[in-house]
Formats: structure tokens, sequence, C-alpha cells
């Protein structure tokens, strides 16, 4: 099942405002930063793969144009 950004930033704010604090009051600071890192790496590479798709969408727009051209 695809993930919208939208979604995983509100799973990301929803998990890290529990778990991490819960983590963090109980001493577990290792935790709290692996859970934070985490998040964001999902966000930093979900982000990138949609940026990539509309880049490659563009570019095998622009090179369908200049073959029909030709």
């Amino acid at each position: 099942m695809e993930r919208s950004l939208g979604q995983l930033l509100e799973d990301c704010i929803y998990y890290s405002s529990t778990l991490p604090t819960l983590f963090c009051q109980l001493g577990c600071s290792c935790l709290c930063i692996w859970f934070d890192l985490f998040c964001f790496g999902t966000l930093v590479i979900f982000s990138a793969e949609a940026v990539g798709t509309k880049l490659f969408g563009r570019l095998n727009l622009v090179v369908a144009q200049i073959l029909i051209q030709n």
C-alpha cells in the first residue's frame, strides 16, 4: 500500500509525540534519537523518491517530444 508524504508526516508527528517522549522520560535517549533518525530518514527517502519520479517523468516527456519533432 502506497503511503503519501502527508500520511508519513502525520505518523511521524503522532509517534514522535508519544513513543520517544515515553522513552526519553524513562532515560532511553538512544531509542529516542534512533526513532527520530528513522522518522526523518523515512521522510527524506520518500521525498527524494517523489522528486525523482517527477524529474524522470518530465525528462521522459522532453525526450518523447524531441523524438516526435525529429
